[in-house]
């Protein structure tokens, strides 16, 4: 006989519920700070203002990101999500490397894009309809599909070193490699996520496809 114990706990959140005329006051405060810096950065010669995702403290190797903000009333709350992402970052690289799409989902979230728009889940589940439109059935098959689909276009491709040699690859080919075998793999994709988004957009299109 099998005896496992199982324990529970309670969380609990202290949260202020503002009724509806207190959110609008407060917002209209924060808008108007957020568009008096964006008069002073205007002033100062700025049309955007980028800011970089990192860890306070970090080592070689640690990915980091670049944040595009634009000149707006939202600009005073991105910047204090910059300073609170990078404090994120500064206690989550205490416990262990930093996953390399972490600094990308919180550029996502600062700069306003949709979270799910260019997530991850997205790409994955992308890339599984469109081996599934075609029939794939391994890498191979899936290679050589989306080589005769980006017909030599160098913009949709990616060098990426495998066992000592250098190839070009189709880039959601060469980004799910990427993905799927983070532990052992030596390439990476780009800070700023420019790879990702622009795979998942070509995954977007193949699908779409008609047969």
């Amino acid at each position: 006989m099998t005896e496992r114990k199982v324990y529970t706990a309670t969380a609990v959140a202290e949260t202020t519920v503002l009724p509806q005329h207190e959110w609008k006051k407060k917002l209209t405060t924060i808008k108007e700070e957020g568009n008096r810096i964006a008069d002073d950065l205007r002033a100062q010669g700025h049309r955007i203002l980028p800011k970089v995702l990192a860890p306070r403290e970090s080592l070689p190797g640690d990915t980091l990101a670049a944040v595009v903000m634009h000149l707006d009333w939202t600009i005073a709350t991105r910047l204090a999500m910059v300073e609170s992402a990078n404090d994120f970052l500064t206690k989550a690289r205490v416990l262990g490397p930093i996953h390399r799409a972490l600094p990308t989902v919180l550029r996502m979230m600062i700069e306003g894009k949709g979270l799910y728009e260019y997530s991850l889940g997205e790409f994955f589940q992308l890339y599984g309809k469109f081996e599934g439109k075609y029939q794939m059935t391994n890498g191979k098959q899936t290679l050589a599909k989306m080589r005769a689909l980006v017909n030599g276009d160098m913009k949709c491709m990616k060098q990426y070193i495998e066992r000592g040699q250098s190839y070009w690859y189709p880039l959601p080919y060469a980004v799910r490699n990427i993905l799927a075998h983070t532990a052992s793999n030596r390439n990476t994709l780009d800070p700023q996520g420019k790879e990702l988004e622009l795979s998942i957009e070509l995954l977007r299109s193949w699908v779409a496809l008609p047969e």
